[in-house]
């Protein structure tokens, strides 16, 4: 059968079209279900079904433009998406920013600000990458503001594509006759996309492989999405051509796999690249080949409560996280909470789009630029439109590179919290009450147990959790100041010196929970007439271990592993003290599996103090202390500190047995009978109950403040435990 006349007698022309906005309300449905309850798995492809409705309107409405008026305005593209965008985005960042402090104390208030300065300046997907983030971790520190990384994404498209359509436009015009340009613009435009293609999957590829967190907020990894939809606009005359039937059958293989991808997807694993594959190629099967009259499909994508939905996604998407990350942070994780994150979302949702949305829309404002200028001024008006457009990808491209280039400080709330008069170093040392002593090895069991058992933060405490910013940890730990250094940096390393004329030597070294130690070694030691000496490098464990995902790479931690051997080598210490975190066992376990973890943690351990004990007449190994939840992403001023507390986790008991079978191994393999002696120093007892929980408070100290470094209240308190168990 041909195709109706009336549904496709001008298929360039793009109408309004039902089922695309009843698409729309479905996947935001599935959207606000899946970061409310987790279902369905794949409910995060609801983000790529977008991105190729993007590709698909946007090119339509900028070749109709061309159709229309031989030109596009990118001044009335601008005004456009500006009426579209900002009035909601900035009211939902602005209300979520003030009530950050009312839910959150000061650190990650804080660095919710920072999310919002990053999400307003369309490079909140950047600023994710840069601070670490993971978008599939639906732990306590979830931004809620983490969502602004897509609308990021297609703020980049908005920037790029409308001049990429004005040069195809160009070139277009060079080659063949007027009648045929509107032909020519399409094929040029669907080379270009296809062009673009190649590189953005073959980047997704690569990304997806190396680093899956950074690959799901990448513009690059997600550009390819865009180009169905693209396709689907460019070739949609040619689409018009195909028969009714065939239409229908590719309409329902489109909602098929659409519908597979969201209850069979895992976004965990091959994703975006080749598994939102799935869901984007159905997307564009749906906007390519489906008009208002192709049968039961189209009525079941265009049912009105579908569209109703439809035309509220944008307030819907917007509103929901920021609900869904905060009603559980004030009322706890519960049924009741998850419905009354729903209601806020439906009523903010509401409200945003009468209030603000449709009236933005509606209104007369920035209509002006959306207005063809007369001839004499359109030469002006496209010069200031290009130097718009310059300055806009100016801002993002800029910002873009200042949250890869300086994560640390883009992403630290404390970059933001002292010029805003917040802590300055070592403020949170005053986290200790004044009643509280140094621990002893008869007091540290019912400090723990104590405060296993609080259902109430200290109020003394409250102070300490507003400054629990990185400042609270050690002053050693001070990547600028203190001897915590970046395994990439070349040249002389910083080490930390106390007590320089002490008549004995220590020499602290290992990773950043080496570093972390340093308050307690010198409260243990210096007193005693100790020389304390320092060095630690970030992400690179002391042991001899491969770390497939440490800051830097083999090359830098093995180098800064040499290094550290070299620090003892020149100080001749009468003692090593040895720090490791469990980050690279763990990695060690995900890549190889825990047998072969466990093997090859003891070998590198009895490499490490084999080596050691050649420098030094006693070496110890000490425990870190258990990993768990960071108190700034835990922590709500409506909580307690048992959604804090953690367990004790099976990597941190594997890894501590594999350190003590390799320092038996270096025991009796001792490489001389007069090399020094190695042995290991649990710590777990000082952080854990018998039972493994581990509570973020102890003896109304504030443990940590990040997810496995003491804070420097803390590491002092344990001066004494310290010192007892090293004997004098």
């Amino acid at each position: 059968m041909p195709p109706s006349a009336a549904s496709h007698d001008d298929p360039s022309r793009p109408a309004f079209r039902e089922d695309i906005e009843g698409l729309r309300g479905w996947l935001a449905a599935v959207i606000v279900l899946y970061h409310l309850v987790g279902i369905p798995l794949g409910g995060v492809i609801g983000v790529d079904v977008f991105f190729v409705i993007s590709g698909f309107l946007i090119t339509g409405l900028l070749l109709r433009e061309l159709d229309e008026t031989g030109r596009v305005s990118l001044a009335a593209f601008y005004a456009r998406r500006a009426r579209r965008i900002l009035p909601v985005a900035g009211v939902v960042l602005v209300v979520t920013v003030a009530a950050a402090p009312l839910v959150w104390f000061a650190p990650r208030a804080v660095r919710t600000a920072l999310d919002a300065v990053a999400a307003a300046s369309f490079v909140e997907n950047w600023h994710l990458i840069a601070s670490q983030r993971s978008y599939l971790q639906h732990d306590a520190g979830v931004s809620p503001l983490q969502h602004f990384w897509s609308l990021a994404v297609e703020e980049q498209f908005y920037i790029a594509w409308p001049l990429v359509v004005i040069a195809g436009a160009l070139v277009a015009a060079r080659f063949g006759s007027v009648a045929r340009r509107r032909s020519r613009t399409r094929a040029v435009l669907s080379v270009a996309a296809i062009a673009f293609l190649v590189p953005s999957v073959a980047h997704a590829s690569i990304q997806t492989a190396s680093d899956i967190d950074a690959a799901y907020f990448d513009t690059f990894s997600r550009a390819w999405e865009f180009v169905p939809g693209i396709l689907a606009a460019t070739g949609r005359p040619l689409l018009a051509r195909v028969p009714r039937h065939w239409r229908r059958v590719l309409l329902w293989t489109g909602a098929a796999s659409i519908a597979f991808a969201c209850v069979f997807v895992d976004p965990h694993v091959a994703f975006p690249w080749p598994r939102a594959v799935f869901a984007t190629l159905g997307t564009a099967l749906i906007v390519g080949f489906g008009t208002d009259d192709e049968g039961l499909i189209t009525r079941l994508l265009a049912l009105p409560p579908a569209r109703w939905l439809g035309k509220r996604s944008y307030s819907l998407y917007l509103w929901h996280f920021p609900a869904a990350v905060m009603i559980p942070a004030v009322l706890g994780r519960s049924w009741w909470a998850l419905l009354a994150a729903l209601a806020l979302t439906g009523l903010l949702t509401t409200l945003s789009y009468r209030l603000v949305e449709r009236p933005a829309l509606r209104s007369g404002w920035l209509r002006r630029l959306e207005s063809p200028p007369d001839r004499r001024r359109r030469h002006h008006r496209r010069r200031l439109e290009l130097a718009g457009v310059a300055g806009l990808a100016l801002v993002v491209v800029g910002s873009g590179s200042l949250q890869l280039a300086a994560p640390e400080k883009l992403g630290d709330p404390l970059s933001l919290a002292l010029p805003l008069g917040g802590s300055a170093t070592g403020s949170a040392t005053g986290s200790t009450p004044a009643s509280a002593q140094p621990f002893s090895s008869s007091s540290i069991g019912a400090g723990v147990r104590e405060g296993a058992d609080r259902d109430s933060w200290p109020s003394s405490l409250s102070p300490a959790l507003d400054r629990a910013f990185g400042d609270s940890l050690p002053a050693a730990f001070d990547m600028a100041s203190g001897c915590r250094n970046d395994p990439r940096q070349a040249g002389a390393p910083r080490s930390c010196l106390w007590n320089p004329d002490g008549k004995r030597t220590v020499t602290l070294i290992g990773d950043s929970t080496a570093a972390a130690w340093s308050s307690a070694v010198t409260t243990a030691l210096v007193p005693r007439g100790w020389r304390v000496e320092a060095l630690s490098y970030n992400g690179c464990s002391p042991f001899d271990v491969p770390t497939p995902r440490a800051v830097g790479s083999q090359a830098d931690c093995r180098r800064s592993r040499s290094r550290l051997i070299e620090q003892v080598a020149e100080s001749h210490p009468d003692l090593v003290l040895v720090s490791s975190g469990i980050a690279s066992y763990s990695d060690l376990a995900t890549e190889h599996g825990r047998r072969a973890a466990d093997s090859l943690w003891a070998a590198g351990t009895r490499r490490t103090v084999s080596r050691l004990a050649e420098l030094s007449p006693r070496v110890v190994v000490v425990e870190n202390p258990p990993p768990g939840q960071s108190v700034v992403d835990c922590a709500t001023r409506a909580g307690s500190p048992r959604e804090c507390a953690s367990h004790v986790g099976r990597d941190h008991v594997d890894a501590g047995r594999a350190e003590l079978q390799g320092i038996q191994d270096a025991d009796t393999s001792r490489p001389t009978p007069d090399s020094g002696i190695a042995s290991y120093l649990p710590t777990r007892q000082w952080f854990c109950t018998s039972a493994g929980v581990c509570p973020v408070v102890v003896g109304g100290r504030l443990v940590r403040p990040d997810r496995s470094h003491l804070t420097d209240a803390m590491s002092r308190a344990l001066g004494g435990l310290l010192r007892e168990a090293l004997g004098d």
